[in-house]
This record gives structure tokens, sequence and C-alpha cells, in this order.
């Protein structure tokens, strides 16, 4: 059984290329998954990397022209 990596809200930043406030708004819009640990936040990296396929899913996927 392999251990799962887990990432606090500064490294998820980091590996996204954002600032940590758009981390947690993407927590509290429910696009992110987070368990609270005490004061600290705890993201899974599969989760962080499953979010990332679904938007660029979404920026791939053709959009419907006027």
């Amino acid at each position: 059984m392999s251990e799962e990596r887990l990432m606090d809200t500064e490294e998820v930043a980091q590996y996204l290329g954002v600032h940590t406030k758009t981390v947690m708004n993407l927590v509290h819009n429910k696009r992110l998954k987070a368990s609270k640990v005490g004061r600290i936040w705890k993201f899974r990296k599969r989760d962080i990397d499953d979010y990332l396929e679904r938007t660029s899913n979404l920026a791939d996927s053709p959009r419907d022209k006027d």
C-alpha cells in the first residue's frame, strides 16, 4: 500500500501557480477537496491533479458559437 501525498495550502498554490487566497476560494466554492487538520488545510495531491484534469478538459471543450 503506497502512502498518499498530502499538500498544504501554500504547496497547492505553488503547484497550481496561483495565490493562496485563490486556493481557499476554490475550497470554499467546493471546487477543490480539502480537510482541515487543526488550523491547517490539507489537500490530497490526487484531488489537485483531478481538479487540473477537469479544468483542462473544460478549456479544451468546444464552445457554442453564436
